[in-house]
């Protein structure tokens, strides 16, 4: 390909096509703070008039070891999953002590966490100094929520407290100093629970990951065959004025398998869009579609049901007569049930349908928004006993 059809051609036309990864939203992590630095056993010089004995003990304390909290991320941090957490931190040793002098303590460790994670507490059951499978053995520990980060203002969490600094040589030690404070160690199993202001629900195979591409910069893997989405991935809608929407692409929802890991991740959108696919062969219409994914939200719980959604009916076109003919029998077929929402139809291959949906997208987010400015307000205006 030439330089001039790199230039003019979008990055969807180009040769080279790179795919989005797809977010890590588990992490299981050992924190071990910093040990404390040893005591100095160090004397001063003497002076002119007694020039026998070692002199006076001098002996700085060790500094302090290093701890490892765990930090709520900024705004201005746009990493959105657990990817650049390690699976091991160790906070710096404090150093040894020196003459008339403490040693320098180690820095703290700060694990910067996406809002919307959970930090569960493992407590080992039974674990060896030689042991180098605990990940193996930790589903079996027992686990406990230390703290949910879901505010900018959230307070540290202390992962690992590094050890005390040991004392150095005093007149009644003169030859004697402490050793440094062993540090802690802990076990953690990090989970992000919200990671998007829209989640996309759907049965496989009913064209989530290319309506993401379409709607977003995402580049997730698109292919012709169901759960090609193993993972969720995230895309942004930035607008001109500077606001941006995060849209989650979440696997295919299974029937019939009410146990699905990946729920987790829609309990704390904002909004849901239903993703059904105008031609797809799993079910005889959309209307068992619709009803199968509603059924599936419903029996998981947290109120995902009660969440707003806008109704996205996909692959229009592959076949536009007939497909037009299922979207205005769907629309009779909610008006039966009483259920008030939007349907919009769209083509993710040729772009039809996609501005409009952004719109509702936007919609959606700002209601939302409304709605939790009135609840603070009601909260406020309740009179004190």
């Amino acid at each position: 390909m030439s330089q001039i059809a790199k230039v003019i051609l979008p990055t969807s036309c180009r040769e080279e096509r790179i795919i989005t990864r797809p977010i890590v939203d588990l992490k299981l992590v050992k924190c071990i703070g910093g040990k404390g630095g040893d005591g100095a056993v160090v004397f001063s010089k003497h002076g002119p008039h007694r020039l026998s004995g070692p002199g006076l003990p001098a002996g700085g304390a060790g500094g302090k070891g290093g701890n490892v909290y765990a930090i709520p991320m900024d705004k201005h941090d746009h990493r959105v999953d657990l990817r650049h957490i390690p699976g091991a931190v160790k906070a710096p040793d404090g150093t040894i002590g020196n003459r008339y002098a403490s040693g320098r303590p180690g820095n703290d460790v700060k694990l910067k966490m996406p809002l919307g994670t959970l930090v569960y507490k493992l407590e080992p059951s039974f674990l060896h100094d030689s042991d180098k499978c605990w990940r193996q053995l930790c589903w079996s520990w027992k686990r406990s929520l230390i703290a949910d980060i879901n505010d900018a203002s959230h307070s540290p969490i202390l992962l690992a407290r590094g050890g005390c600094g040991g004392r150095g040589n005093t007149m009644r030690t003169p030859y004697h100093a402490e050793y440094g404070g062993e540090a802690d160690e802990g076990y953690y199993e990090i989970e992000l629970k919200s990671i998007a202001d829209i989640g996309l629900v759907g049965l496989p195979n009913v064209g989530k990951s290319t309506l993401l591409s379409a709607m977003t910069r995402a580049n997730s893997k698109i292919a012709a065959y169901p759960f090609t989405t193993i993972a969720p991935c995230i895309g942004y809608i930035m607008f001109t004025d500077g606001k941006s929407i995060s849209v989650a692409d979440l696997p295919g929802i299974v029937t019939c398998r009410f146990t699905q890991d990946f729920f987790r991740h829609i309990e704390r959108t904002k909004a849901l869009l239903y993703v059904i696919d105008v031609c797809n062969a799993t079910c005889s219409s959309i209307e068992e579609n619709f009803a199968s994914l509603r059924e599936q939200i419903h029996v998981h719980g947290s109120g995902l049901s009660e969440k707003p959604f806008v109704i996205v009916v996909t692959k229009m076109d592959v076949n536009p007569a007939a497909a037009a003919k299922n979207v205005d029998k769907f629309c009779n077929y909610l008006k039966t049930i009483d259920l008030n929402t939007t349907v919009i139809p769209t083509s993710a291959k040729y772009g039809l349908g996609i501005a409009s949906l952004i719109r509702s997208v936007r919609g959606l987010v700002e209601t939302f928004a409304r709605q939790l400015a009135n609840r603070v307000i009601d909260r406020d205006d309740e009179p004190l006993i």
